[in-house]
């Protein structure tokens, strides 16, 4: 496995963890919205999806809503009229 590959799973393992830990306390009922931001590696092998089928496997619901931009940084994020935007 490429060295690449490995930072990418293991951001989505991350990822998964976090949002596993996040929906522990909420009622299965509930649903919960979700605002991934990212860039390309947060919208490849459909990582939004991806939380959304573990959650409902789980018995939560999530809106996830994909905030990304192609190569963007958490910092250029920062600085970003839409991604305020999505936040509010």
């Amino acid at each position: 496995m490429r060295i690449s590959s490995f930072k990418c799973l293991r951001k989505t393992i991350l990822a998964v963890g976090v949002a596993l830990f996040v929906l522990s306390g909420k009622s299965a009922f509930a649903q919960t919205e979700v605002l991934f931001i990212g860039n390309s590696y947060t919208s490849a092998h459909s990582l939004v999806n991806m939380i959304e089928n573990v959650a409902s496997s789980a018995g939560y619901s999530l809106n996830c809503v994909p905030q990304v931009a192609p190569g963007a940084t958490l910092a250029q994020h920062a600085q970003s009229a839409a991604t305020y935007a999505a936040i509010q």
